[in-house]
């Protein structure tokens, strides 16, 4: 397991026996020539909340699409496929600690999230 830190933003949540994904998008972004923000690619993240903490991360649980996310936790990569078929690296991350730091979507991003 990796040690990991990072900002992510909640596109969906996916609820499964064992308990909930929270998948996530971290944008590599910089600004351009034109003083523009320019996303240059984005990782995706799915954050693993089992069952037996689902208490201890309410906050997350409660978070709307779109939230800002900074997260801290052990993670792994992981390997699937997408809708088209193509195989796709993401990482995967049990959070230690997280906190909610904006909610729905933004649609300003003062710094790049890395």
């Amino acid at each position: 397991m990796i040690l990991m830190e990072t900002t992510l933003f909640l596109n969906k949540k996916v609820t499964l026996d064992f308990g909930t994904i929270l998948k996530c998008a971290h944008p590599h972004r910089y600004k351009n020539e034109a003083g523009e923000w320019t996303t240059a690619s984005t990782t995706y993240v799915d954050v693993l909340i089992r069952n037996e903490k689902k208490s201890e991360w309410s906050e997350l649980l409660a978070a709307e699409e779109g939230a800002k996310i900074l997260i801290s936790g052990h993670g792994k990569p992981l390997g699937y496929t997408n809708n088209e078929g193509k195989q796709l690296i993401g990482l995967q991350i049990e959070p230690h600690t997280a906190e909610v730091q904006t909610t729905g979507k933004s649609k300003e991003i003062d710094e790049a999230p890395f």
